[in-house]
């Protein structure tokens, strides 16, 4: 009944919860292959992020149709470059003048902790005047902010990874932890190209001195790389579960491991499959060095996700 009811809905953008809570996925439907329903999902900015395989008797909730899967198809594709190289600023204040001048598309951190999509157009004494969007661009409101309620600014830009430049982290006193690379690092301000994990989002990061606990340099290259699996899969029609961790093992893809029997997400690289019954996966942390080996049954996967990354191990 399942399976025919999601053949039918092929080709069309549904969501999927996990388990019983409330992580959602968001995708279309490649392929239904005996008890594996395969997906290709997209992340919240409407990116094709990689594939997902979903056990098919473990799924008890599906979204066909909400307004959030329909505002997915309405976000506006940001088309914007930063040139901080030829812009000289030392302080907060002349961050916000060349915002201002550029009408650069920026995200806020405000100081209730809330974050603002939209563009600063004024500042009037000690005021900025601030236009605030949504995701498909339309003005919503326009508000005053001082100073120093601005607590951080990203300008989004369509900038690239920076490649053979050290990855730094930035930790602040709020707690909130920065990965990327230092750009500038002036007197009042730290400018710095922030890296999302496994995303494709760009954002030039802007924050006062005063807000810094430490700067470190975690390695001295990027780990990670963008690949696409998609470009791996010979044939769609001949696609299936065992096919699919193949191509991971082979080309070294990210993936992350759900089921109902383990406490957490598994996530690392596949280094053996064992007649199609057990994988052997290396664990990976957060920094993404190996910290141990794991087997786990083929039939113990309830979630498969496959990002469109893999790890660099040269």
């Amino acid at each position: 009944m399942m399976k025919k009811f999601f053949y039918h809905k092929r080709q069309q953008k549904i969501g999927i919860y996990h388990f019983k809570d409330d992580i959602l996925s968001i995708g279309k439907i490649i392929k239904i292959v005996k008890n594996h329903l395969f997906m290709e999902s997209y992340d919240t900015n409407n990116v094709k992020d990689g594939i997902k395989i979903f056990s098919i008797d473990k799924i008890k909730r599906i979204i066909l149709k909400s307004d959030y899967i329909e505002k997915l198809e309405n976000i506006k594709k940001i088309n914007q470059f930063f040139d901080f190289f030829n812009v000289k600023m030392t302080s907060f204040e002349d961050a916000c003048k060349e915002i201002i001048k550029k009408q650069y598309l920026i995200l806020l951190n405000l100081g209730d902790d809330s974050t603002e999509l939209g563009y600063l157009f004024k500042k009037e004494g000690g005021y900025y005047y601030f236009r605030i969007v949504n995701k498909e661009l339309k003005e919503i409101s326009t508000e005053i902010f001082t100073e120093d309620y601005i607590k951080e600014i990203k300008i989004i830009t369509n900038e690239k990874n920076i490649q053979n430049k050290p990855l730094n982290k930035i930790e602040l006193y709020s707690g909130k932890v920065y990965r990327g690379n230092l750009l500038f690092n002036k007197e009042k301000i730290v400018i710095f190209k922030e890296i999302i994990e496994f995303s494709e989002e760009n954002h030039v990061l802007i924050l006062r001195k005063e807000n810094i606990r430490e700067i470190t340099e975690i390695y001295k290259e990027e780990k990670i790389k963008y690949k696409n699996i998609k470009k791996y899969i010979q044939s769609e029609n001949n696609i299936d579960f065992f096919n699919i961790l193949e191509i991971c093992m082979k080309f070294k893809f990210l993936v992350f491991i759900d089921s109902i029997n383990f406490d957490e997400t598994k996530v690392g690289i596949i280094e053996k499959i064992f007649n199609e019954t057990y994988i052997q996966i290396k664990l990976l942390d957060e920094n993404y060095h190996f910290v141990e080996k794991l087997k786990i049954k083929s039939s113990e996967i309830d979630i498969l996700r496959i990002k469109n990354y893999s790890l660099n191990t040269n």
